[in-house]
């Protein structure tokens, strides 16, 4: 933001479809992301990512922090952050209106001196959005930003917004001579001690990624259906080094298709594959998720069956 100041139409309308197709994306894994914000939004030349899952969690996972402490960046939480309860992908949804509102003006309009008063502004009347160019992004603003959750829209509801607008050239937005168009930058806003980025969702509507993401998809359920270990090993394989290129190499997806490629490793009768593969993967998963995490606690059940079946499979 510093470099390009505020986003204006139709790069704006681009923002808002990209950040609701990553949120549509997370929110179908079950996860809430809790701190969407600038500093957690990468503006690359192929459109917006959102990363940074430090503090992302199932809605029905242990609670990780102490009972009625905030999580998240205060004047980018949603109303219900504040009070230390668990949230859903309701939240997410009141954080993204907050992230067009300052991409359209270059302030956040519940920041303040003090987090009493970012909670007073964030529970008090809606903020003015004077300076949102548009009626149609002034009118989803405020819809995320509806105090009750459930009349917040949901990803699928935003995007629904564009489905009958172009946005093939809405991006990325006119850069100003000093910044590169297909450099990699954050928004950049407020800064609290920042998490290292573990979780990347590309979120470029219409880019065609998602086709060919699905097609591979199919070709691996098939091999899995057949029962083919190599066949399966290979489809499997080839999925997740996609998923990793095009999600990012902590998406759940990618790392579901690292777990069924180490799977069919050891179907193929390549145990120690299998076994440092699941080595890698559990390790991964607990540094990401959490280490009771459903997907860690996969991955380490699997390890536990592969380094099983190693020790009692006699070496040829």
């Amino acid at each position: 933001m510093r470099d390009h100041g505020p986003l204006e139409p139709p790069a704006l309308h681009a923002l808002a479809a990209g950040l609701a197709e990553g949120l549509e994306a997370i929110h179908s894994c079950g996860l809430t992301h809790r701190d969407l914000k600038p500093d957690n939004i990468i503006l690359g030349a192929d459109g917006p990512r959102i990363i940074d899952f430090g503090i992302a969690r199932a809605p029905d996972a242990m609670r990780v922090t102490r009972t009625g402490t905030p999580v998240g960046t205060p004047s980018y939480m949603s109303p219900e952050q504040t009070e230390g309860v668990p949230v859903g992908p309701a939240s997410d949804m009141f954080s993204l209106g907050t992230v067009l509102a300052y991409a359209a003006t270059g302030a956040n309009p519940f920041a303040g001196p003090s987090l009493a008063s970012v909670v007073r502004r964030l529970i008090g009347p809606m903020p003015d959005l004077e300076g949102v160019p548009t009626e149609e992004l002034r009118s989803l603003v405020l819809s995320c930003w509806h105090h009750d959750p459930d009349r917040r829209p949901s990803p699928t509801e935003v995007l629904s917004r564009f489905a009958d607008t172009d946005l093939s050239d809405a991006w990325p937005p006119a850069p100003p001579a000093a910044f590169a168009v297909g450099a990699t930058k954050p928004m950049a806003t407020e800064v609290l001690a920042p998490l290292p980025p573990t979780l990347v969702v590309t979120a470029v509507p219409g880019t065609g990624s998602t086709t060919a993401l699905a097609a591979l998809a199919r070709k691996a359920r098939r091999a899995d259906e057949a029962e083919e270990p190599r066949a399966a090993l290979l489809a499997h394989r080839a999925l997740a080094a996609d998923n990793a290129r095009v999600l990012g190499p902590h998406h759940p997806d990618t790392l579901l298709c690292r777990q069924s490629t180490a799977f069919w490793l050891g179907r193929a009768g390549d145990l120690r594959g299998a076994v440092d593969a699941l080595r890698d993967l559990e390790e991964e998963c607990s540094r990401v998720l959490g280490s009771d995490h459903e997907s860690t606690l996969k991955a380490r059940e699997d390890l536990a069956y592969w380094k099983q079946a190693a020790l009692e499979t006699p070496p040829l």
